[in-house]
């Protein structure tokens, strides 16, 4: 697999919701309401992860300001939801980021809830 800029950015995004309301789970529960995606920021590939009472949540993005991709990693238990994990890692070119993701699928145990998420993910950046 080949990542280039243009073809992600050309990818239909694929997101478990709106891009505003994936952006919204990771936000306090006092902000949810009235958050939205920042302008600059568009989603292109966001999936969660519910197993055993915990989950993960993995977003692919692009900022339009900085022109570089980044990806938010974010899990909780059953006690609490993705607040407060927003965090954007950034990744100087594509070279970086498709290394990441090389990681992300070779590291993966094939018992795990991440299995299916690297698989669906990995469907989404072939097609």
């Amino acid at each position: 697999m080949k990542l280039t800029k243009t073809a992600l950015l050309k990818k239909t995004p694929d997101l478990f919701d709106t891009p505003d309301n994936v952006y919204r789970q990771f936000q306090d529960y006092s902000e949810r309401e009235k958050s939205e995606l920042p302008s600059n920021l568009v989603l292109l590939y966001a999936d969660y992860t519910y197993e055993d009472y915990s989950a993960d949540a993995y977003v692919l993005g692009y900022d339009k300001e900085k022109k570089q991709f980044f990806e938010v990693h974010g899990s909780h238990c059953s006690c609490y939801g993705l607040e407060g994990q927003w965090d954007e890692e950034y990744y100087e070119d594509v070279k970086q980021l498709q290394a990441a993701i090389e990681r992300r699928f070779s590291n993966r145990c094939k018992y795990s809830r991440y299995a299916y998420s690297s698989k669906e993910f990995q469907k989404w950046l072939e097609s």
